[in-house]
C-alpha cells in the first residue's frame, strides 16, 4: 500500500452556475456562492451536485438557498456515474493502477424560472 499514491485530478473548470458539494467543507461557504449567482444577472439557475456522503450537504445547502432566495423552482434528480482513481507507483517497475467505482449522485437544480412541473423530481 506504501508503494503507490494516488494521482492527481485535473481539475475541470465548472460551468458557473454548477457548484460541487464536497463532504466536510462547510455547507456556509457554498450558500455565499450560490446565492451569489441566484441573484446575478448572468443566470437563473444553480446545480448542486454531491455524490456518496456529501448527498447530505446538497440537500442542506439546497434548503439554506431556497430560504433566502424566495419563489425558487427546484429539480432533484438521483443517478449513478462512474469514478476513476489513479494510482502512480513510487517505486521503479511498478504499475500504473486505475480503479473504477460506481458512485450515487444527487444533483439538485434551484431556478428562479419555471422548470418542468411534469418531471418527477420536480
Amino acid at each position: 500500500a506504501d508503494k503507490y499514491r494516488r494521482a492527481e485530478k485535473v481539475q475541470e473548470t465548472l460551468p458557473p452556475n454548477e457548484l460541487r458539494v464536497r463532504r466536510g467543507v462547510g455547507v456556509g461557504r457554498y450558500l455565499r456562492r450560490a446565492v451569489e449567482v441566484l441573484t446575478g444577472k448572468d443566470t437563473d439557475n444553480i446545480e448542486i451536485k454531491g455524490v456518496s456522503n456529501a448527498m447530505e450537504s446538497v440537500v442542506k445547502l439546497a434548503e439554506l438557498v431556497r430560504h433566502r432566495v424566495k419563489g425558487l423552482h427546484q429539480l432533484a434528480k438521483i443517478s449513478n456515474i462512474d469514478i476513476t482513481d489513479e494510482y502512480e507507483p513510487l517505486e521503479e517497475g511498478l504499475d500504473h493502477l486505475s480503479f473504477k467505482r460506481t458512485v450515487t449522485m444527487l444533483v439538485i437544480t434551484l431556478s428562479r424560472s419555471p422548470l418542468d412541473q411534469h418531471d418527477i423530481g420536480y
